[in-house]
């Protein structure tokens, strides 16, 4: 696996042949600069000669290593997407750059409780945490060989909740994915459920909501009935099964449904 910076990156992407599309099997890592912060990244880059879509992926919680960017980034690559997936401020291959918001969240949980650790979540995934996604759009628009008009943000879980606001923030957007986003908080937070559907009137861009029934789809149900009532472009799917982490299975009935929503909304 080799590293790079952005600035490389740019410079390989101009150079090298583009002989049509090709799966990238692995991953380059590369460097996102938000802020001071020197953020990593895992960038998955198909051979074109014409500028292709790019997608970015927001991660869940948690600080730990992840594996579930080697499930996604190929597939979406062979598919003709560009793909990038970030690791935030002090999570995974970012840990010493920040620190990473669940740390944060759960020293203020043993702190000072439940209701003042969903308080600074709601606070970070305005500040800190978004501030990382919006620094990851704006690398990805940059980088040669895609097409800055056909910019995807999508989401797992908090990640899915980033990139509902990370939509709303750069109206230019072409779509956007959230996969079980706040699923697992829904019932916990006014704040949060505020959060995300006052949002929701922000959005310009379509927007694609994936939950499944054996985790939690409440968060789901809430924001697809929100954008019916706003008249906004999007599609709900509620699965019967594949809990938290369906995204993450090349078997599961989203694939399909993700890649079909993003041939009539991206591809063009």
């Amino acid at each position: 696996m080799r590293t790079l910076s952005w600035t490389s990156l740019v410079f390989l992407a101009t150079v090298l042949p583009a002989p049509g599309y090709g799966q990238v099997a692995e991953g380059d890592t590369v460097t996102v600069m938000s802020a001071a912060l020197q953020l990593r990244g895992l960038l998955w880059r198909p051979e074109s000669a014409q500028p292709l879509p790019a997608v970015l992926f927001l991660h869940g919680g948690g600080c730990a290593d992840m594996d579930g960017q080697h499930a996604v980034g190929p597939r979406f690559a062979s598919r003709g997407y560009v793909f990038l997936w970030l690791y935030r401020r002090g999570a995974g291959a970012s840990r010493g750059e920040g620190e990473c918001a669940f740390q944060q969240i759960s020293r203020v949980r043993a702190e000072q409780g439940a209701d003042a650790a969903l308080r600074l979540h709601v606070q970070l995934m305005t500040t800190s945490e978004l501030d990382d996604a919006m620094a990851g759009i704006a690398a990805l628009r940059a980088t040669a060989g895609v097409d800055p008009a056909r910019i995807i943000v999508a989401g797992h879980s908090n990640g899915g909740q980033l990139a509902i606001l990370a939509a709303e923030r750069d109206r230019t957007i072409r779509a956007a994915l959230n996969f079980s986003g706040a699923a697992a908080l829904w019932s916990q937070s006014a704040d949060l459920q505020a959060l995300l559907l006052g949002a929701l009137a922000g959005l310009q861009s379509p927007i694609f909501l994936g939950y499944a029934r054996d985790d939690s789809a409440e968060a789901g149900e809430a924001l697809g009935a929100e954008l019916s009532r706003l008249g906004k472009v999007h599609e709900l799917k509620i699965y019967l099964t594949g809990g938290h982490n369906f995204v993450f299975s090349a078997t599961h009935p989203a694939d399909t449904d993700v890649f079909r929503f993003l041939s009539t909304y991206a591809q063009r």
